[in-house]
């Protein structure tokens, strides 16, 4: 078998998926479909292939791979971006939150999807072979128990333990079905975040498998603990991966690079094992993301995510998750719907 035939089918399931069951690709809409020189070019052309094939207009445009996420991208993307109807993102360096991003999903009836690094196999894990419409209840569940939360709790067998506020206001199903016409963003299926109330979280974070960027760090073969006050980093401790997250950070010069901004629960079955690559790894299934850097509202010069594998959480004392298996009785019965 050829590798232009591997999973070819399988991947063509889960472009097809994509475009018609989660973004809802019409006759006659633009799909923008970019990427950079580090991603799967078989993935983005089934992308355009699905979409051409509901009626769809793609057009995908490649360009070299900037050094970190959070670059502004060429100005031809950038254009491109204000025009298009449907936007998929591939690219592994990611615009997310830039000034392109943000002129981009503040137009009208626009619908952008973030995809960052998704090659033939996370396609088919975590798209082509995954109930997406269970997934997203899933979530929808977690969204609404914290919604109805005002305090989060935290806790790992690795050593974590924090507590925050829940800013009510910045909760959302970032993995969601946006099939609408309207201005919706969304990221890959099996992620629900929220943001602390800023100041609010304190306690110890400790990252046991990724933490993205820098690239020399990424999964982790030892624990990185962070000490967070007042929802700002003040220590980092652990070992050679710890002291690399530390000086990259530093490098940027930016003292909001070391601020704690979101949590986010992982619920995508198709993500058991911590790979490397951020966007499925911030979703293994019971796992919980922190980001750290810009945000909503909250500039910086760049961002990183970290996750923890096997946390327990509470939500205003009520655990919905031991040990990185759900709980609470409905959240339960739909991780047992999807296989998990």
């Amino acid at each position: 078998m050829s590798f232009n035939e591997y999973m070819n089918l399988e991947l063509k399931l889960g472009a097809l998926k994509l475009v018609r069951d989660v973004l809802g690709v019409k006759s006659g809409e633009s799909v923008l479909i970019y990427g950079d020189t580090t991603n799967d070019l078989r993935v983005m052309e089934a992308t355009a292939e699905a979409a051409y094939s509901l009626g769809g207009v793609p057009v995908i445009i490649r360009y070299e791979t900037r050094p970190r996420p959070g670059l502004e991208p060429p100005k031809p993307l950038a254009a491109a971006l204000c025009a298009a109807d449907v936007i998929i993102e591939y690219a592994t360096s990611y615009i997310l939150y830039t000034k392109a991003f943000w002129d981009a999903v503040n137009r009208a009836n626009v619908r952008y999807i973030i995809l960052t690094g998704m090659d033939v196999d996370m396609m088919v894990r975590c798209v082509s072979r995954v109930d997406y419409v269970k997934m997203v209840q899933l979530g929808e569940r977690l969204v609404e128990l914290t919604k109805n939360a005002s305090k989060f709790q935290v806790t790992s067998p690795a050593g974590t333990d924090l507590h925050v506020a829940v800013d009510k206001e910045m909760i959302r199903l970032s993995g969601n079905i946006i099939t609408k016409p309207s201005s919706q963003w969304a990221t890959l299926g099996g992620q629900a975040s929220f943001a602390p109330v800023w100041g609010s979280a304190n306690g110890t974070v400790v990252f046991d498998g990724c933490i993205w960027p820098p690239d020399e760090v990424n999964v982790l073969r030892e624990p990185v603990r962070l000490e967070v006050k007042d929802s700002r980093i003040v220590k980092i401790e652990g070992g050679v991966q710890a002291a690399m997250f530390e000086r990259w950070l530093r490098s940027l010069d930016d003292p909001h690079m070391f601020d704690l901004v979101h949590i986010s629960y992982g619920f995508n079955p198709g993500v058991k094992n911590i790979s490397g690559r951020i966007l499925e790894d911030e979703r293994v299934f019971g796992g919980v993301e922190m980001g750290i850097g810009s945000y909503r509202g909250r500039p910086a010069k760049g961002h990183t995510d970290g996750v923890m594998l096997n946390p327990s959480v509470w939500l205003d004392g009520k655990q919905i998750e031991n040990e990185g298996k759900y709980v609470e009785p409905k959240l339960a019965e739909l991780s047992h719907q999807l296989g998990m």
